[in-house]
């Protein structure tokens, strides 16, 4: 863990050259959302290694550019993609997402999903029993979410 006052470039990059100081060498996977500044820093101080885009993050970044009325189509297949239990399920859950989105003349959306593909399929590679912990940040947010918790409670860090 490190403080920094915001998550800007220079702040991501001084811990993770923080990290390798300490012995880190290589990550097999580093899983983020789509923070610029974090995936700059990412390859420029562990260039080539892999990167997960969370997928509840992709999926919340999905749901944004439908209409509401999409909506009613669309999260049905998005929750079939990210509950896929085997990698040819999320094949086939892909593919209705294509399909569905190209019969329905939705361009912008086919082409950001096809751009960001390969962002969110990293964890398929990985053992199915790790994708639940790998595939999204939110057991790394969960723990943020009850230390911000406790130390509410903790006279020394009241400002």
């Amino acid at each position: 863990m490190q403080l920094g006052n915001s998550e800007s470039h220079p702040n991501w990059k001084g811990f993770l050259q923080s990290l390798k100081a300490r012995g880190l060498e290589r990550s097999e996977l580093w899983i983020s959302d789509e923070h610029d500044s974090l995936i700059k820093a990412l390859h420029e101080c562990f260039p080539g290694q892999l990167r997960q885009r969370s997928i509840v993050h992709w999926m919340r970044n999905a749901i944004a550019k439908v209409s509401e009325a999409d909506l009613r189509w669309f999260v049905p297949l998005l929750k079939n993609l990210v509950n896929s239990s085997t990698k040819s399920m999320f094949d086939m859950a892909w593919d209705d997402l294509v399909r569905d989105a190209e019969a329905r003349g939705r361009e912008k959306l086919l082409n950001w999903q096809k751009s960001t593909y390969h962002d969110i399929v990293i964890y398929l590679d990985f053992p199915p029993s790790h994708w639940s912990k790998i595939k999204s940040t939110n057991p790394i947010e969960r723990l943020n979410q009850e230390l911000r918790r406790r130390e509410k409670c903790i006279r020394i860090f009241l400002g």
